[in-house]
């Protein structure tokens, strides 16, 4: 009997949409980072994005190139992290070899990680507890099993594949004192000895090894249940799994197809993982309606160069009011787009990276006022703030970091009458860990000049608070809960005429080692600052991050305290 996965698939697909059709207000909302222009990877993110409209869930997509350095692309999933409308996030695998998979699974919040990889979540699956997000295939098959009605209780499943993102997860699973689980799981693999008659003492046989038709009759007990997670394509294009489909079927009392079997599936895991997410944030989402049914807060959110925002105003806004905030909120971004965006060919940045040595380039007066706080800000951290490490981020051999070190250094540039100058043609400017908090004071001080006194902005996870909250008094901004105060944790911190940037030690490179900073106990992890200035908190989290110890970190901090008394610092390590 084959198991139909597309048609169970679709039955769940129909009660999620069923489900999400009788929500009020915003539906759930998943964002797929698509690293690359992998064929397979686009092709497997269209029938996401597919069943996501067919269920009524919001689905985005956020392409990068596959150039992308890795700290870049664990900011933008900080960013989502934070995104109110973002209920699930989902990077599609496989990376780019340089970008290490387990620091970007880290890097997603536990609560949106739909797709089950987080520690935290991985943890709970291994515990049995609750309230955690399993993989999706893994459990697709789980369901698969449930919905056919066959027995796993007491059976031997028998799991062809050892990856952490089927075998090992599914063994997790199946062997819980659940209901649809309590089997006896072995896991097998190419290593196995004696590895045809160990599947042939399977009840129920998993293949996950990723070798087309590498499960013949042989490998099979008759009457066998046998589930295919393999999916190839052959020299003629035919996709075909890691079952010899046809001699097998023939001897097996359930098998599944491929196409047609475990993928649907997955998919609808997925979903239904994104709704789950979604129906945990309810509390949530329910004080915020109440503010806004109160007409306390008027709230504007959105996305620039592909990482939300949100926006509080603490009062109700008149059309033309609501108008003026919408017209500074584009225009800010607008500029922001055009002078500091490396992502954007046409920048002003972008023009001053591709030029050569000695060349003479005037400046915007916005780009001398940021280029010059980067300079009091690389002079304040003894070099450990640098703009100019950027090459360094993309480079991927020895030979490549030697010919570029000669170009790193902010003493390469100098300013004078609103002219730059470089000295040297490769050398290169990154303003990415200055420029958000910089473009969230300029939206703080230009909604101040229209008269808005109270206010909150918060982009990619940098916030500035401006007056009060009209309810809570301060401004709530969300940190990082493993920073602790009297081991206590401080979240949420309560902000007002304040600036705060948090940063995490992922993907960065020193300046003055020009490699990583070194990975032990007593090497910093998280960084957080309180300033006057969210574009001073943001350049001292960022340099606060790459000292070798918190203790060499923390003695620094109170040098920058002494020359900025409004400033507050909490730095973690995993010891001291």
């Amino acid at each position: 009997m084959i198991l139909d996965g597309k048609k169970i698939g679709l039955e769940i697909q129909a009660e999620i949409q069923k489900k999400v059709a009788g929500l009020r207000g915003r539906k759930p909302g998943l964002t797929v980072i698509l690293v690359g222009d992998n064929a397979a990877s686009k092709a497997y993110v269209g029938a996401k994005n597919r069943a996501c409209a067919a269920v009524g869930i919001v689905s985005k997509t956020m392409e990068l190139p596959a150039t992308i350095a890795e700290g870049d692309l664990i900011r933008h999933i900080e960013a989502l992290n934070r995104h109110p409308e973002v209920d699930g996030i989902l990077v599609q695998l496989p990376l780019p070899p340089h970008i290490d998979e387990q620091n970007i699974m880290e890097a997603i919040d536990p609560k949106k990680d739909v797709d089950g990889f987080h520690p935290i979540n991985v943890g709970k699956m291994l515990l049995g507890q609750e309230g955690g997000f399993l993989p999706c295939t893994p459990l697709g098959i789980r369901v698969l099993l449930e919905r056919a009605r066959i027995e796993t209780a007491g059976k031997h499943v028998v799991i062809l594949g050892r990856s952490n993102i089927v075998g090992k997860p599914l063994a997790a699973i199946l062997m819980q004192k659940k209901m649809g689980c309590n089997a006896t799981v072995t896991i097998a693999h190419s290593q196995s000895e004696r590895l045809s008659t160990l599947t042939r003492s399977a009840d129920i046989l998993v293949a996950a090894i990723g070798k087309p038709h590498f499960v013949t009759q042989e490998f099979v007990k008759p009457r066998a249940t046998v589930i295919d997670v393999g999916i190839s394509r052959t020299a003629d294009g035919k996709l075909v799994g890691d079952v010899d489909f046809k001699p097998v079927s023939e001897i097996a009392a359930h098998i599944t197809p491929v196409p047609g079997g475990i993928g649907p599936m997955t998919i609808a895991m997925l979903l239904q993982n994104t709704l789950s997410a979604f129906l945990k944030m309810t509390l949530f989402l329910l004080l915020l309606v109440s503010c806004q049914k109160k007409n306390s807060c008027t709230q504007f959110a959105g996305e620039a160069m592909t990482m939300p925002y949100q926006i509080i105003v603490g009062q109700s806004l008149s059309q033309q009011e609501y108008r003026a905030v919408s017209r500074v909120i584009e225009q800010t971004f607008g500029q922001v787009h055009e002078a500091f965006d490396n992502w954007n060919p046409d920048s002003e940045i972008s023009k001053i990276n591709r030029a050569e040595g000695e060349t003479l380039i005037p400046l915007s007066p916005a780009l001398q006022d940021l280029l010059t706080l980067c300079g009091e800000m690389v002079a304040v951290s003894g070099g450990r703030f640098d703009p100019t490490i950027e090459p360094l981020q993309k480079a991927h051999t020895p030979e490549e970091v030697q010919t570029l070190s000669d170009a790193i250094g902010w003493h390469h540039l100098s300013i004078h009458n609103g002219i730059l100058k470089k000295d040297h043609p490769l050398t290169r400017l990154d303003l990415c860990a200055i420029a958000k908090g910089f473009c969230v004071d300029w939206l703080v001080e230009r909604l101040h000049a229209l008269g808005i006194d109270n206010l909150m902005v918060e982009w990619a996870g940098d916030f500035r608070a401006m007056g009060h909250h009209p309810e809570q008094g301060d401004w709530l901004v969300p940190i990082n809960p493993a920073l602790t105060v009297d081991h206590q944790p401080i979240a949420p911190l309560p902000l007002r005429n304040a600036a705060m940037a948090t940063c995490r030690n992922t993907g960065l490179i020193d300046p003055l080692t020009l490699s990583p900073p070194a990975n032990t106990p007593f090497s910093i992890v998280s960084a957080c600052v309180i300033a006057p200035s969210c574009a001073l908190a943001d350049a001292l989290a960022t340099a606060a991050l790459l000292f070798p110890t918190r203790k060499e970190a923390e003695k620094w901090a109170q040098e920058v305290v002494e020359k900025y008394p409004e400033v507050r610092f909490w730095i973690l390590s995993h010891r001291y």
